[in-house]
């Protein structure tokens, strides 16, 4: 998609009219957000997944209740979008291990979209405003209790901090920034090692859908790759259906099929934590 060269400016100069008074306030939060990258580390610790991909794609899918989901949200705290990166983590924990790679103390760092428009901004017309986050997920040995603990307390510094405006600014500096500095930006953020996977979590609508009369009982997401990045994650809910979708390249995860099959595993073992024994639909091949 084209974007007009003062597109970035007038959305700037919009939301200035709107709140002239939070000018200076949005500024110190992108300035703050900026710091929180540097506080974290520029670079993600090295991972599996960060090799230079090929053409071809290799796909696995999953799937569980939505309402299981909630019944570990309800019995360990936090939000739904926190068993998910749960389940992912233990899941690639268990996927790690399979795989003979060490485990002891690791962490794989998520890029993970989230919404930063404001209380003021919501129901208003004024198109998406999608940012992401950078969580640590802890994939190491460990009781599925504390790998939620960790995840949750995690995701919480980061919605109280400001990272997330800091990388909506970076995300738009094409908006506004000369060419040059443009392409030296595209150029290292998709060859620097900034995240090693993507898990994207898009609640979809809870009310039965029909395509030509058949009902449709889930839909399973596709996620595009990066440059250095042959893995994502990505998830999607339907009328009570979470489905998992896990887009890997063909040389770097030949085992994708693994991941999916321990996304179930890794859910069973937080709903033991959780104390709930909501039956799980077998993965879909």
């Amino acid at each position: 998609a084209l974007v007009h060269p003062l597109g970035g400016a007038a959305d700037l100069v919009q939301r200035a009219l709107q709140a002239p008074a939070g000018v200076a306030q949005q500024t110190g939060a992108i300035l703050a957000g900026l710091g929180e990258f540097a506080k974290g580390g520029v670079l993600a610790p090295p991972g599996p997944f960060n090799r230079r991909v090929g053409p071809n794609r290799r796909f696995a899918m999953a799937q569980a209740p939505v309402q299981a989901f909630k019944d570990v949200k309800n019995g360990l705290g936090g939000s739904v979008n926190d068993v998910v990166l749960a389940t992912v983590a233990g899941a690639l924990y268990r996927f790690l291990r399979q795989r003979g790679e060490p485990t002891r103390g690791r962490e794989l760092r998520a890029m993970v979209p989230v919404s930063v428009r404001t209380k003021d901004e919501r129901g208003a017309a004024m198109g998406n405003r999608v940012s992401s986050i950078f969580v640590d997920l802890p994939v190491g040995p460990m009781g599925a209790r504390r790998r939620h603990s960790l995840i949750r307390e995690r995701t919480r510094h980061l919605k109280d901090s400001n990272q997330a405006v800091g990388a909506e600014f970076l995300m738009n500096i094409g908006t506004w920034a000369p060419p040059t500095i443009h392409a030296m930006a595209a150029r290292l953020a998709s060859r620097a090692r900034l995240v090693n996977l993507v898990v994207s979590n898009v609640p979809g609508p809870q009310v039965p859908m029909y395509i030509g009369g058949a009902r449709l009982l889930a839909q399973y997401p596709i996620m595009p790759i990066a440059e250095a990045m042959g893995l994502s994650a990505a998830v999607t809910s339907l009328a009570g259906t979470m489905a998992f979708g896990f887009t890997a390249d063909w040389d770097t995860v030949p085992d994708v099929g693994r991941l999916a099959g321990a996304t179930e595993e890794s859910l069973r073992e937080l709903q033991k934590a959780a104390g709930t024994r909501r039956a799980i639909a077998r993965r879909r091949p």
